[in-house]
């Protein structure tokens, strides 16, 4: 029997040891919301934000 969860996705506001660990999820998600300098700051890094949904 297989245990693994279907999704891999770290949750906003999921903690551990007192850090969030889902902020990327939020930074990606909410992507259209930063500014530009925090949008290229993060691309930098090679985050993308998320693909528009439909």
């Amino acid at each position: 029997m297989n245990s693994t969860p279907k999704s891999r996705t770290i949750m906003p506001g999921v903690t551990w040891r007192g850090d969030d660990i889902g902020w990327l999820t939020r930074q990606i998600r909410d992507s259209a919301q930063l500014n530009e300098e925090q949008q290229r700051r993060l691309g930098e890094v090679g985050v993308k934000p998320a693909a528009q949904s439909q």
